[in-house]
C-alpha cells in the first residue's frame, strides 16, 4: 500500500497533536509543584553563621517562613520573605539561597510564562 507525501504529512501532524504538551499551566500541575518542593527542600541549608553564633547551651533558632518568588524560564527570581521565621538570619539565608537553586523545568505550553509562587520553608536544626 502506497501513501502520498501529503497523506503521510497529515498523519505525522495528527500523531504529533495526540502527544502534545500538557495544556495545564505548570503552576497547577501537582507533579511539577511537588518536584519544585522537593528541589527546594533538598537545597535549602541551615545557615552556618547561625550555627556558629548560637551558644552551645542554647537551642538553634527554628521557624517556618512563607517565601514568594517568580519562576521564569528555569530561574527563581524576585525572592522575598512574606512571613518571617522570626529570625532575621534565617530569613536572610533563605532569600539568598533560593535564586541559586535550579528548579525542575516547567512542562507544557505555559513553560515560558513567568508565574509568581509561594512556598513554606521550615528551618529546624537539632544539637
Amino acid at each position: 500500500m502506497k501513501f502520498s507525501f501529503a497523506t503521510m504529512l497529515n498523519l505525522v501532524i495528527f500523531l504529533a497533536g495526540c502527544v502534545s504538551l500538557p495544556s495545564t499551566p505548570y503552576w497547577q500541575d501537582p507533579h511539577w509543584v511537588n518536584e519544585l518542593g522537593k528541589t527546594l527542600q533538598a537545597n535549602i541549608r541551615y545557615p552556618n553563621s547561625v550555627i556558629r553564633d548560637t551558644p552551645t547551651d542554647k537551642n538553634f533558632p527554628a521557624g517556618t517562613a512563607v517565601v514568594r518568588f517568580t519562576y521564569d524560564n528555569g530561574k527563581l527570581m524576585s525572592v522575598r520573605v512574606v512571613k518571617s521565621t522570626g529570625h532575621k538570619a534565617l530569613d536572610d539565608a533563605i532569600a539568598k539561597e533560593i535564586p541559586d537553586i535550579r528548579p525542575p523545568l516547567a512542562p507544557g505550553i505555559f513553560s515560558t510564562k513567568p508565574a509568581p509562587l509561594s512556598v513554606y520553608s521550615q528551618y529546624r536544626r537539632v544539637r
